[in-house]
């Protein structure tokens, strides 16, 4: 009786899913960090006067909120 993995397909298979298991290894370990949030902090980044927003989110809650109302940023 063969044992897990002993045949070629398994064996092919076995070596696919620990080749894409180091890539992913390997991508974490490059952008490890104690900030969580480095990777993405750009994304929220307000435009520099001149230049045009990346998305309307900040007009569009605008539409929400009036001059009384209070805000709250959380970071």
């Amino acid at each position: 009786m063969l044992k897990a993995n002993e045949t070629r397909t398994g064996i092919e298979w076995q070596r696919t899913v620990e080749t894409g298991h180091a890539q992913s290894d390997r991508i974490r370990e490059e952008l490890a960090s104690d900030d969580f949030w480095r990777p993405v902090a750009h994304r929220f980044v307000p435009p520099k006067k001149g230049e045009s927003a990346p998305d309307d989110t900040v007009e569009r809650l605008a539409e929400f909120i009036s001059p009384a109302d209070t805000v709250i940023e959380l970071r």
